[in-house]
This record gives C-alpha cells, sequence and structure tokens, in this order.
C-alpha cells in the first residue's frame, strides 16, 4: 500500500513496480483501472509519473503484455485534509507543508518517526507572509516520535512545534523527543508556545527550554492554556529542563 497526498507526484519506483525481463516489444497500461481510478490519480505519459487529483482509496492497475509480469495492483490512499482522509505526513517536508500547501484547518496523520534535521519554523507560521495564524485542525500522531525539534536564537513571539493550538484545535498520540528551545519568547513549550485546544497523550521527554525573557509564560508541553476550551489529558513531559532567566527547574 502506499500513502500520498492530493497534488503529489508518484513514480512508478515509489510504487515498487518492476517488469521480469521485458522486451521491446512490451507495451504497458498505467491507467488500465480506467477512469474508476484515473480521478484519483493519473499517469502523465509525458512526464512519466502518477498524479494524485483528489481524496479516496483506489486500487492502482497496470497491466502489460508481458506474461512474466501480466499486471501489477497497489492499494492507494490519497489524503486530502477531511476527517475521512487526512493528509499524511511521512516526513519533515510534509511538516513544513501545512500552512503552506496544506490548510491550517485541516485533519492530518503522522505515519512515522521524523527525525527533523534542517530549520524549522513552529507550525502556523507562514514565512512569506510572516503571519502567525496558528493551527486549529486536528493531528494524530498515532504514538510516532518526532525528534530534532530545535528551535535556537529565533524571532519567534510563541515557540513550539506549534505556535500555537486555536479554539477547535486537537493534537493527540504523539511523542516529541530531545527538542532544545533557546531565546527570548512570550510563551513557550515543547509542543506548542500557547493552547487553546484539546491535547491527549501527548509525550515530551529529554527536552531543554530555556527562555531568556523573564516575564514570558514558559511550559514542558505548553507555554499556557490560554481559553476555556483549552484541555490537557493523559499527557506527561520526562526527564526535561526548564530555565526561565536565571532559574532553573529539573
Amino acid at each position: 500500500e502506499i500513502y500520498c497526498n492530493v497534488g503529489d507526484v508518484i513514480t512508478v519506483d515509489d510504487l515498487g513496480y518492476t517488469i521480469k525481463k521485458p522486451s521491446n516489444n512490451t507495451t504497458i497500461d498505467y491507467n488500465a483501472g480506467g477512469e474508476e481510478v484515473t480521478q484519483y490519480i493519473n499517469f502523465d505519459a509525458d512526464k512519466n509519473y502518477y498524479v494524485a487529483l483528489q481524496g479516496g482509496e483506489v486500487t492502482l492497475l497496470i497491466t502489460t503484455t508481458n506474461e512474466r509480469s501480466p499486471e501489477f495492483k497497489i492499494n492507494v490512499h490519497i489524503g486530502d485534509g477531511s476527517e475521512e482522509k487526512p493528509y499524511y505526513i511521512d516526513n519533515q517536508a510534509d511538516l513544513e507543508k501545512i500552512g503552506v500547501t496544506y490548510e491550517l484547518d485541516a485533519s492530518y496523520m503522522l505515519m512515522n518517526d521524523i527525525t527533523l534535521t534542517n530549520s524549522f519554523a513552529p507550525i502556523g507560521y507562514n514565512a512569506t507572509s510572516e503571519l502567525w495564524v496558528g493551527f486549529g485542525g486536528s493531528f494524530d500522531g498515532q504514538g510516532y516520535t518526532i525528534y530534532g525539534l530545535n528551535l535556537q536564537g529565533t524571532d519567534y513571539a510563541n515557540a513550539g512545534l506549534f505556535y500555537s493550538l486555536n479554539n477547535g484545535a486537537k493534537v493527540s498520540n504523539i511523542n516529541i523527543s530531545g527538542a532544545v528551545i533557546s531565546g527570548g519568547y512570550d510563551y513557550a513549550g515543547v509542543l506548542a508556545g500557547a493552547a487553546n485546544g484539546e491535547i491527549s497523550r501527548v509525550r515530551v521527554t529529554n527536552a531543554n527550554i530555556t527562555n531568556t525573557r523573564n516575564n514570558s509564560v514558559t511550559g514542558g508541553l505548553v507555554g499556557a492554556l490560554t481559553g476555556p476550551n483549552s484541555r490537557v489529558t493523559i499527557s506527561y513531559v520526562d526527564n526535561s529542563t526548564i530555565t526561565i532567566g536565571a532559574t532553573s527547574d529539573d
């Protein structure tokens, strides 16, 4: 099975498809499933790849005239950000699309552990417009872990994986390990700087948070719960250090 999102490009190699002993006379039909399939995912012969067109689940069919490889089938799940078909987050590049390519009020599902290796801005920040609008959708981590969150010396007003969780936001079933946050912020927390949403089954471990702003609001999970709709259940912070100005709490 393969998981992708609307607008994604999928190569034949991504599908894991190969033809056994092809000949010059072998013909291949990459859209053998017909319109029932191509309305969701269509092969562009000129560019030699598939494009995911709309959310849904289909069985992609490839047929050939080669008797050794007559057909190939694979289930394709295409996310569109709805509750039924959330955007599938597979890597850092996918995370960075939230609020840029993907809507901030959409639904998301983490598909595996991710190690952040490059500079990363809190989700809810649009680097192009420099606007902070926060996250208002749902994010299901499925028990996976995000490693390597590193926010240092930034000018963000809020610091965390999410800039803020707005009214209606839901974040659940995610682990964040080894986060480093260092700078002067109004609100700082590993999951979010501020939250007016629902947080469930989130675990923060081995974090190091230093907020040099003395009048700041800083926490291990979130900096502050900011509204009547904020709620935290079955969530933990373990083996982490918080430093505010010259004060340190282990």
